[in-house]
Formats: C-alpha cells, sequence, structure tokens
C-alpha cells in the first residue's frame, strides 16, 4: 500500500480469511507518504503475518496498535509509536493474544518511540533483529515523563547490520526518571567471548553493530567567554566525552572539571547555568546495574593501546606495534591509529618472523574526523565475528593500509564517512555498505577470499573464492579497479539509495557470477557490468561502460533501467524487460534501455514482459542477431487488455554469424 506517496489514516482492521490459514495476511507499506493506523485489530480474526515498512512511514497513534504481530523496518521506512496524543503503552503487543510477544526487525530503517507529557510510555517486544542495513531507534521522552523499551531478547549480530541509538539515557547505574529514555535488554547476545567487567570498567561486553549517542543531555557549566576554548563545568556527566558537541564545538579534551573546545565556546557564562551537550558516538554496552543499553563512557575505554582481548579502546595517539597483538574493539579520535613499529626491513612480519597484525575481537572500530588510520601488515578479526568499520561524520576517512583477514563474516561499512581499503583483502563472507563510502583501493579483486582446496592426490593448492556484495545505502567506488563479486543484492527491492560506482577515468568492470538476487540501489560511472546471476534491477542505472549478460536472466522491473550503457550482449542468457512491477505514476511506460543502444543476442533471449492495462512499447534501433540460437518473446499482461509491441529500426546479422 502507499505506493501514490500520500499520507494515510487507517482505523480499521486486517483479517484472515480462515482460521485454516491465519498466515493469510501481510502488509507492505511503500511510497513516500505515512500511514498512520489509529484502529484496534480483533484477537479473534486477526492474522500472524508481517508489517514490513519499506518506505515512507508507518505511525501508531491514538487508540492504534499493532496491525500484525511482528514488524520489519526496511531501509527507507520509518516505523513510529507516536504517544504525545495519548498514552498507550504496549503498542507492539501481538493483536492475537494482546501479549508482548512481537518480533521487532529492524533492517535499515527508523523506529521512533514519542513519550508522552502526563504517562510514562512502556513498551515491550520480545524479540529485536539488527538484520542487514543501517538502521536507527530513537526514544524521544517527554521531559515530565520516562520512556522505556523493554526487550527480552536482543538476537546475535546478523550479516550487514548495524543500529544506532538515540535518546536521553540515564546516567551509568541509575534507574530511569522524568526526561530519559531507556531500552532494558534481558538477554543480551554478543559475539565470541567478550569480557565481564562490570561499570566503569574497560572490560565490558560490547555491541559492534551497535553505537549510541546522547542526544541533548545536560551538563551545569560555572565559566565559559566567546573568545575562549577552555569551559569549566559543576560536574562531567557520564556520556560528555571527547568528539562530543558543547557550546557549538567538539569536545578535544578532558581533565578534571575543565573542558577544551575545538573553537571558542559561544556563550559567555559567569555563573552555574544548565546547558544542553551531545554525546559523541561509542559503541553500545549493557549497564550491569540497571540492564539498560547505553553507550560505553570515557572511562570504559582505555586510552594506551596493549595486548588484551577483552579491552575496549579509545586512542588519540599513533600507537606503534611491534608484535602481533590483541583488543576488544578500536575507537580511534582525531590524531588516533595503529601503525608498524619495527624496522622497515622486516616489512609485514614482526621479530619472531610470523606477520604482524593487530586483532580485534568483535571486529569493531569506530573512527573520527583526523583519524591517523589502520597501518599495520595485517589487520584480523575474530570468531569470525565481521569487521565493522564505522565512522563519524561525513569528513571522517579511515585510511586501511593492512591487509583485513582472519573471518569468514565479512565486513560491513556504516556512518557517513568513507573507508579506503587499500590493500587486498583476504577475508570471506558478504560486503555490505550501509551508509557513506567503501573505496576499493587495493587493485583489481580487493574483495577476495582465498580458499584451500586438497583434490584426491594431488598437493594443497589455494584459488580465490567470490564474496559476496550488498549495498544498502551509501557508494561502493571501484576507483578504477576491476571487481568480481559471487553476487550483488540490497535489502530492500524498492527506494533504493545504494550506489556502486567507478569515478575514476580508467574503465573498471563489475562482475557477478551466481545467485538470485535483487539491487536497488545505481550502477554509475565509468563502469562496465558483467552479469552472471539471476539478477532484478529496480532502479536507474547510468553507468556508460558495456553490459554483457553471460548466464541466467538480468531483468529490469521497477524503476529499473539502463539508460548509459554504451552497448548490450546477450550471450546464451536472457534480458527481461519487464512491465510488471512497480512503475512509477509518473514514468508509467519507462524507457529501460534507450532505443540507440545496440543489443546484440548471442544464443540469447529477450522477453518483453507486460504490464497492468497501459500498453508497453519498445524501441530498439539496432539489434544484432549473432551466431547461436537467439529468441524474442513478448508477454502481455494476461487479463489486463493491454498490449506489448517492439518496433525494431535495424536488424542486423553478419555473414560470420550466418
Amino acid at each position: 500500500v502507499g505506493f501514490n506517496n500520500s499520507d494515510t489514516t487507517y482505523s480499521g482492521q486486517l483479517n484472515r480469511f480462515n482460521d485454516g490459514t491465519p498466515n493469510a495476511i501481510s502488509l507492505t507499506k511503500i511510497g513516500t507518504g505515512t500511514m498512520t493506523i489509529t484502529g484496534v485489530q480483533n484477537a479473534i480474526s486477526g492474522s500472524t503475518g508481517v508489517l514490513t515498512v519499506g518506505q515512507g512511514g508507518v505511525t501508531y497513534s491514538g487508540a492504534g496498535t499493532a496491525i500484525l504481530p511482528n514488524q520489519t523496518v526496511l531501509t527507507g521506512g520509518t516505523l513510529t509509536l507516536d504517544n504525545s496524543a495519548g498514552n498507550l503503552n504496549n503498542r507492539l503487543a501481538t493483536p492475537l493474544t494482546a501479549t508482548p510477544t512481537t518480533v521487532l526487525n529492524i533492517g535499515g530503517g527508523n523506529f521512533n518511540i514519542i513519550g508522552n507529557a502526563s504517562a510514562n510510555t512502556a513498551e515491550t517486544v520480545s524479540q529485536l533483529t539488527i538484520s542487514s542495513g543501517s538502521g536507527n531507534m530513537t526514544l524521544s521522552a517527554n521531559a515530565a515523563t520516562s520512556t522505556t523499551f523493554t526487550v527480552t531478547t536482543l538476537n546475535g549480530v546478523q550479516t550487514g547490520g548495524t543500529l544506532q541509538l538515540h535518546g536521553n539515557f540515564s546516567a551509568v547505574g541509575t534507574a530511569t526518571a522524568a526526561g530519559f529514555g531507556n531500552i532494558f535488554v534481558t538477554n543480551f547476545n554478543v559475539i565470541g567471548s567478550q569480557g565481564t567487567g562490570a561499570n566503569g570498567t574497560t572490560t565490558k561486553s560490547i555491541r559492534s553493530d551497535i553505537i549510541g549517542a546522547q542526544d541533548a543531555g545536560n551538563v551545569t557549566v560555572t565559566a565559559s567567554a566567546i573568545d575562549s576554548k577552555v569551559v569549566t563545568v559543576a560536574s562531567v556527566p557520564s556520556y560528555l566525552t571527547v568528539g562530543a558537541s558543547l557550546l557549538g564545538q567538539k569536545v578535544v579534551s578532558i581533565s578534571g572539571l575543565t573542558i577544551t573546545l575545538s573553537d571558542n565556546a559561544d556563550q559567555d557564562i559567569s555563573s552555574s547555568t544548565v546547558v544542553t551537550y551531545n554525546g559523541a558516538p561509542s559503541f553500545v554496552t549493557r549497564d550491569t546495574v540497571t540492564g539498560f543499553l547505553r553507550p560505553l563512557t570515557d572511562v570504559e575505554m582505555s586510552k594506551t593501546l596493549s595486548n588484551s582481548l577483552t579491552t575496549n579502546f579509545q586512542l588519540s595517539t599513533n600507537a606503534l606495534i611491534t608484535f602481533s597483538q590483541n583488543s576488544n574493539s578500536l575507537t580511534l579520535q582525531a590524531g588516533g591509529g595503529i601503525s608498524n613499529g619495527n624496522v622497515a626491513a622486516l616489512g609485514m612480519f614482526n621479530t619472531s618472523a610470523g606477520l604482524l597484525y593487530e586483532l580485534v575481537n568483535t571486529g569493531g572500530v569506530l573512527a573520527f574526523s583526523g583519524n591517523t588510520g589502520i597501518n599495520a601488515p595485517f589487520f584480523a578479526s575474530n570468531n569470525n565475528a565481521a569487521f565493522y568499520f564505522h565512522t563519524v561524520g561525513a569528513d571522517t576517512v579511515l585510511n586501511v593500509n593492512g591487509s583485513l583477514f582472519n573471518t569468514s563474516g565479512g565486513l560491513t561499512k556504516s556512518g557517513e564517512g568513507t573507508v579506503s581499503l587499500n590493500r587486498r583483502g583476504y577475508y570471506s563472507g558478504t560486503t555490505t555498505v550501509n551508509a557513506g563510502t567503501l573505496i576499493l583501493n587495493g587493485g583489481n579483486n580487493t574483495i577476495w577470499a582465498p580458499q584451500t582446496i586438497t583434490p584426491l592426490g594431488a598437493p594443497t593448492t589455494t584459488i580465490a573464492s567470490f564474496q559476496a556484495l550488498t549495498v544498502n545505502g551509501g557508494t561502493l567506488e571501484l576507483n578504477g579497479y576491476n571487481q568480481a563479486v559471487a553476487f550483488l543484492n540490497s535489502n530492500n527491492s524498492v527506494g533504493g539509495t545504494g550506489i556502486v560506482t567507478n569515478s575514476s577515468g580508467t574503465l573498471a568492470t563489475l562482475t557477478t557470477t551466481g545467485n538470485t538476487t535483487t539491487f536497488n540501489g545505481s550502477l554509475t560511472g565509468n563502469l562496465a557490468f558483467t552479469n552472471h546471476s539471476a539478477m532484478t534491477l529496480t532502479n536507474v542505472n547510468s553507468y556508460t561502460g558495456a553490459t554483457i549478460v553471460r548466464a541466467n536472466t538480468l531483468t529490469l522491473r521497477d524503476s529499473g533501467t539502463l539508460s548509459g550503457t554504451s552497448s548490450i550482449g546477450v550471450n546464451f542468457a536472457t534480458l527481461n524487460w519487464d512491465d510488471s512491477g512497480l512503475s512509477p505514476l509518473s514514468n508509467l511506460n519507462p524507457v529501460r534501455i534507450n532505443a540507440g543502444t545496440t543489443v546484440s543476442l548471442q544464443g540469447g533471449a529477450l522477453t518483453i514482459t507486460g504490464g497492468g492495462s497501459l500498453d508497453t512499447n519498445v524501441v530498439l534501433n539496432n539489434l544484432v542477431i549473432q551466431r547461436g540460437g537467439s529468441t524474442i518473446t513478448i508477454t502481455p499482461a494476461a487479463n489486463a487488455g493491454s498490449a506489448v509491441s517492439l518496433s525494431i529500426g535495424s536488424l542486423t546479422r553478419t555473414d560470420s554469424d550466418r
């Protein structure tokens, strides 16, 4: 529902057809508008299906309760529980039993809870899953009341999933109170074997896929001046750390009650005055006293790098390593990084002739603007945990000058900034781009994975295997290098924002090698595309290089086009122009391939699939039939009253191909 992009209000119910098929109904919200649900569902005739917010928003307000028992929010979608006009606890309770057994899946979307001015707001789900995509959760507590979101089980880390928490969180070890929003978790699942440190220690367990930031916290300033970077405070709140925003500037250091800003303060303060600050993001932990999820505090991160598998580190200087060592997580502030401390003659090795690497137990790296990068020869994860690179702010660049290895969990890039992989990686698993930019700068096939195989009677050899690529948002930059992947996909079939591009003047070729996938982003730039997958493109693709379909079927559906490609070759495979999907009202008969583009069939098949009540008219002015048995199939939509036509300006078959 919602494809016309309008805002709507729904006060009705969703009822199943019969008791034999209680899972017969699911609802997917698309379009940019917001659907506001104000009705109460029927416990007797409801369905056990899933509400999926794929685009736009779904808001429960007034008397509105969960229209279905399970909720999924994908990239481009927002789910809001709005209690501002009237408080209603546990809106997400399953409509079948009115109990809080809902499963909430945040896959790159936004989940908001808005509190009430008169009553405390409480919401409960049985399971919370952070699936592929860059999600956000915001608890907006009213100043007069508290907001608490209770999660029985925070499910384990999922491939490609990241989440950022926003809210005014209670101080460390402090119960909820008016003005605070908190997330209480009973079962806090983490990666591998981490530390069990209490509040205030550097060995607390964290989630490398979740970062949190204090929004609009309060601090009492006793002195500041518009011509000074120095500020004094009555006390330093738990989440006021280096990198936080205070009095219009960034906090660069804290010593006792004295805070140094990045530039002059924006207020003159001479007596105790309460002002707001926004905390710097940090990895999320579970408070050992309250059970609330919250960001790590400054004292819970060691400032000096050492060999400790369970310690969380925050670096503001370039740490030199001379032997391979371990850490639990890394936060790289301005000036912070890791480099090879050995003499150049040792190259990639340590003094014991082993590889020189830094191992991060959780795979978690959080980088801020001005960091000095990861410059050790190798960089490892542990327990097959994915590498999680979070870059805070669009101006943050994290250069990874070491080869990534020691995991089958893949890599996930999140945050607005840029990560540049400057050496070939030797990890396996899915590489996921959720936000910002990931640059593949390690040569052709920067992403690959050597695997050891032993054929019968043959010596052990090593070959490369292709790895999966998921682009949910942000940009994957090929930077002039060819890249082959197992497949390219995204977590949502509609509303894509992800980009795969090549900004270099050197042509780069992206090759997919298998699987059935849908990609809702765009291929752009000086790029050629070779496809072996059963792949559906649902967005505009403006890349200027050649397109070759070598196996399976490449389908152009919804808004899917090949608008810039120089030529298309279909070699013993199929190209499907498919109008049976979601064509926008502004372009009901889309031109998926420019009429002047040369399309060559070499034992290939061209299929044109009509859709709806509107005719599909395709014009190809340069169609070349090469060797092999090629076919052209035109399929109107059944019983829709529409037609499909193909106009061919020039049909060519050379003598050598007869």
